[in-house]
């Protein structure tokens, strides 16, 4: 009985104050609107974007031009996210779509919003591999 009161007080002054997370330098405006992420980080070249803004009753339509800088092709995944006029994230979230990037040649990655409110958008491109060399759960 001695014993588990003595562990008890142990485990209580391990107890910490809350960490107060750190300001992040990038604001929603100031954030890059196409991000890599992974082994893909510095391999991909992105060209001007085609949007066809949401209007008449048709959502929010965007093709990225990509390129791939290495020599070798690249499996990757994609996601577009669409923002409303509010900066709020727009559900249904796409889904992580997977493409064989060839190397040195431009290809267009597209992302139809499913929410007709969308003024705004955001494209992440990783690696379809994990951190350890396997590929991510395509279940995603």
């Amino acid at each position: 009985m001695m014993l588990a009161s003595v562990l008890m007080m142990a485990g209580l002054s391990a107890c910490t104050d809350p960490v107060q997370a750190k300001s992040d330098k990038y604001t929603m405006q100031t954030y890059p609107q196409v991000v890599t992420m992974g082994n893909l980080e510095g391999a991909v070249a992105v060209a001007q974007p085609v949007v066809q803004p949401a209007g008449d009753g048709t959502p929010m339509r965007v093709s990225v031009p990509v390129r791939l800088l290495d020599d070798e092709p690249a499996n990757a995944q994609y996601r577009f996210t669409f923002f409303d006029a509010n900066g709020m994230p727009l559900e249904p979230a796409m889904q992580w779509r997977y493409v064989l990037l060839p190397p040195k040649t431009q290809v267009f990655l597209e992302g139809i919003s499913l929410q007709k409110e969308a003024t705004d958008w955001r494209l992440e491109i990783q690696s379809d591999k994990g951190p350890y060399g396997r590929p991510f759960d395509r279940r995603d």
